[in-house]
Parts: structure tokens; sequence; C-alpha cells
């Protein structure tokens, strides 16, 4: 008798044993990342508080980095054969998934419950139908203006409410040996990403600048040409340095962080430097802002922005695959995990964030600008990219003197329309 029950007992204990590892999954994670990384130890820590609360269920990471990445991520895609979840973009970037219908849309699993946890901005539709295919790890400002508040009131200065407020202030800036605005443009991208995308927001609009790229509107009309003229306007007044075209991305952000430059435009991602390099008085006294108020604009006080990374699930998957993995979703978003996110400088998109001790005044400066500002589009983020470096070449030009805004708007539109592929 004895022999049998402890039989018996050995036989349930065996029988909860395979049950459990029949329970027991892996899934597999392609992520966008380099090991040793801030970003990869923060991405390792959402990963365990999956696990731990889903006992038993295993992540397996493959990680990679640039353009092997998307290299590897095409051919998958184009054998069908996605990993489970991975690291998808929101716009164009990866739509070499996102538009053949291999991904899962998210909808069906953001209950009113998850949507109140989130501000508007990120849970938008990517695509025609409204799809969502992630939750953005972050939203990356790129049109922001920062000012020196230390220099501001030794000059007796506050920042401008409009536009032609701040050109006036140019003369009394250059008087006392300082940069009026520091943007270092001998990068491929920064005139275009930072300076144009936070006008075109304000002048054309994200409902026009679709219509531009799709071949519904023209980059020569007024819309695309006056932001464009904005910027000639700009430099030709000196509120850009005449060192602009010269100076590259880090000598134009250095010039700000030295104190040698009143303002800078830069994205949201140069406060991390800020932290890092400058002094705690420096760093107290930034201020955050959007771009002042243009003559007739269409979106007041608006911030052009990129909804970072997240996470896409294989729609192969079966519903309850998709609803397991939809908590890694949520959690890689931020979600849960806001404390650890901001102690490295980012700032997820979840609702009531708690900054705290964690971060300095400059991310809680951020945060309330992209809390408070209408987001329009980063140029970059919805055009290909070989036309973006057309244009950024052009408006060298035009900084240069060479063109004029009219001229870069014709050319532009004349090479889009013949070489871009959203005009095909």
């Amino acid at each position: 008798m004895f022999y049998s029950r402890k039989m018996g007992l050995m036989i349930v204990g065996l029988m909860l044993l395979l049950n459990t590892s029949l329970m027991a999954k892996t899934y597999k994670l392609f992520v966008y990342g380099e090991k040793g990384t801030p970003g990869n130890a923060l991405l390792l820590d959402k990963v365990a508080m999956f696990e731990k609360k889903h006992k038993g269920t295993k992540i397996k990471i493959e990680m990679t980095s640039g353009k092997s990445y998307h290299d590897k991520l095409k051919l998958l895609a184009l054998g069908n054969k996605l990993p489970d979840i991975m690291h998808i973009w929101n716009g164009s970037k990866t739509s070499y998934v996102t538009k053949r219908g291999l991904l899962t849309d998210l909808r069906p699993f953001i209950t009113k419950s998850v949507r109140s946890k989130y501000i508007k901005s990120a849970l938008v539709g990517q695509d025609k139908k409204g799809a969502i295919y992630q939750i953005p790890e972050a939203l990356t400002l790129t049109g922001v203006v920062f000012s020196n508040k230390t220099l501001l009131a030794k000059l007796g200065l506050e920042y401008p409410k409009t536009y032609k407020e701040w050109l006036k202030q140019v003369k009394t800036i250059q008087d006392n040996g300082l940069t009026p605005l520091a943007v270092g443009n001998k990068g491929d991208w920064v005139m275009q990403s930072i300076v144009l995308s936070a006008l075109l927001g304000r002048t054309a609009g994200d409902e026009w600048l679709l219509k531009a790229v799709n071949g519904k509107a023209k980059f020569s009309d007024k819309p695309f040409v006056s932001s464009l003229a904005i910027i000639e306007e700009m430099y030709k007044k000196r509120l850009l340095d005449e060192a602009t075209p010269n100076w590259d991305y880090n000598q134009g952000s250095n010039e700000f962080l030295t104190s040698k430059a009143v303002y800078s435009m830069n994205g949201g991602w140069i406060v991390n430097s800020y932290m890092k390099n400058g002094t705690a008085l420096f760093v107290d006294n930034i201020g955050v802002h959007s771009f002042p108020a243009i003559s007739g604009e269409k979106n007041a006080g608006s911030v052009s922005g990129i909804l970072g990374t997240g996470l896409g699930i294989n729609n192969k998957l079966s519903k309850a695959d998709k609803k397991i993995l939809f908590d890694l979703v949520v959690i890689y978003s931020g979600l849960g995990m806001e404390k650890e996110s901001v102690k490295l400088g980012s700032v997820p998109l979840t609702k009531k964030t708690k900054l705290g001790e964690y971060t300095n005044s400059i991310i809680k400066k951020l945060k309330k600008v992209s809390d408070n500002s209408k987001i329009t589009y980063v140029f970059d983020g919805i055009m290909d990219s070989k036309s973006v470096a057309k244009l950024q070449g052009l408006m060298n030009e035009m900084l240069l003197g060479s063109k004029t805004s009219k001229e870069v708007g014709a050319e532009f539109e004349a090479y889009a329309n013949k070489y871009s592929p959203h005009r095909k």
C-alpha cells in the first residue's frame, strides 16, 4: 500500500512536471541594438520583468544593429519566416514588413484600460486603415529650441514670442560676442530633420505635406517654399551663424554646450549630452521651447517629432501567443518601467510618468513640451532617403547663396517627381 501510494505521488509529480514543461514556451525576439550599451541593459530588464510575470515563458534574444538588422529582417519577411516579435519603426523605415500584412494589428488588445495609460501621440494609426503595429518606446522630438537662460538674463532678453521678435534679438546677441542660434549643418541631415521639419509643421501641416510626398501637391508650392524662405532669411540675417554650413553636428551642439550660443535647435536626444557634459548651472538654466510663432501658421506651438521603435508581433502566431506577447509590447514601451527608462534619459509615452529624483530639470521640461504640443512629421520620417539627401544638398547651396528658396523648391520637386518611389 505504501509502495503504491509512493508510486502514485511520483506519477502525479511527474505529470505536473510534464504539464509545466508543456506550458512553458520560448519566443524569439529580434532586436536592433548593441550589447553592453545602457539601452541594451534596459531591454534586458524589460524582458526579465515580462518573464517574471509569465512564469516559465522565456524570450530568446537575437541582436544586431545598423544595416545588417534591416537586411536580415527584409530576408525573413520575404521568406515569411519572421521571428515571433521584433523591433519595428513607426513610419516608412520598416514598411517592407508592415505593408505586407505580416504583423499583428494590436488594436484588439488595446483595451480602454490600456489606452488610458498612454498619451494620445503614442497610439496613432500606422497605415491607411489605422492599424497599430507597435507602441513606441519614446517620442523623439527633433525641432526643439533650447535657450541659455543665464545668457538671456545677462543680455536683458526673454525667449521671443514670435519669429520676428527673434530676428530683432540678433544684433544685441552679436554685439556681446555671442552666437544667436547654433546649428551644425555640415552633416547630411541636420537642417532638414531639425529646422525644416519644425517649420513645415507650422507652414504646411501634416495633411498637405503627405500630399506633397505622394505627388498630390508640389514641393514648389507656397507651403513648402515658405519654410525654406524662413531658413534662407534666418541665415541672411545671421540668426543662424555664418559658420552654420561649415560646422558639423557636434560643433553646432558644443557651441551651445560651452555657453557661446544663446540658442540652439536640436533633437530631444541631445539632453543626454547636456546632462553628462554640462555644468550644474548650465543644466539648471536651460530653457526648452517650441519654435516661436510664425505669421499665418497652421499649427501654433507645434514641434516636429518621430515616434521611436516598438515591438511588432508576427501575425502568424495564435491569438493566445499574441495576447501573451502583447504584455512584452507594453512593457517595452515603458509601462511599469518608467523609473528605469527615465534614469537613462528616455521619457516613456505613458501618462503621469513619475520623473522625480530620477532625472533633472531638462527632461522634465522636454516632457512638458512633448505633452503640450501638437507633434508634426519629421520630413525624413516620411520621405525616401535619396530625395532627402538631394534636398539637404540644395539647402546647403541656398545657405551659401547660390540658390534661392524658390529655386530649391522647384529643383526638389523635379527630382522627387522623377526619382522618389512615393511618386510612382
